[in-house]
């Protein structure tokens, strides 16, 4: 298998292991009694902003905030470094790093995971509209910011996701976030807080 075929693999598997998490949160608030009312997400939201702490692995490379009273997770031998979850999982983001060729450009590794990204989802059998694409900085350098929508097919519940990536050094650094549509804008302000704080080391 060719190093670029590889990396589509790996973002594949990212991609499915994003959707499943952020699909299972949905699942999970269409059974909730009741769902967070807006002011409650809202004051989640408020209070997480003040209470970010940093989250450090040197063995991967990134230095990033997270609200503490979120949970923290790091999964084993995947390209996602860690991720962090509010709200019983209706609102989460992961930050993720995987290898490239020496010669990949932002451009080639936005398209690659562009691919992974539809493939996965047609893999999952997971509804996904692309509402936009547009350039960016994430972790001091330039970046690419995608934003999509997917669908539960059992609930007809949406989830919006969030998606800025960077290359550096032959490696690619992202994060990804995804909520609950209804708590998509709330949680913005901790997402963008989280990025402007996401150092590559």
């Amino acid at each position: 298998m060719s190093f670029s075929r590889t990396i589509l693999a790996a973002s594949v598997a990212l991609v499915i292991a994003t959707a499943a998490a952020c699909l299972g949160g949905l699942v999970e608030s269409a059974h909730a009694d009741p769902l967070p009312a807006k002011k409650e997400a809202q004051a989640f939201a408020e209070t997480a902003l003040n209470e970010f702490v940093e989250y450090k692995n040197s063995e991967r490379g990134i230095s990033i905030e997270y609200p503490k009273s979120w949970e923290m997770i790091e999964p084993k031998a995947s390209p996602i470094i860690c991720k962090f979850r509010g709200l019983g999982g209706l609102v989460s983001y992961r930050v993720y790093s995987e290898p490239l060729p020496a010669t990949m450009t932002l451009e080639a590794y936005t398209k690659a995971s562009l691919d992974a990204l539809k493939t996965g989802m047609a893999q999952a059998k997971i509804p996904i509209e692309m509402i936009s694409e547009k350039a960016a900085v994430f972790a001091g350098n330039p970046a690419t910011e995608i934003i999509y929508t997917i669908e539960d097919a059992e609930t007809k519940r949406t989830a919006k996701a969030f998606m800025i990536m960077t290359t550096n050094k032959s490696r690619g650094f992202g994060l990804n976030y995804t909520a609950d549509s209804e708590y998509y804008d709330t949680f913005m302000p901790v997402i963008n807080a989280a990025c402007k704080s996401m150092k590559v080391l």
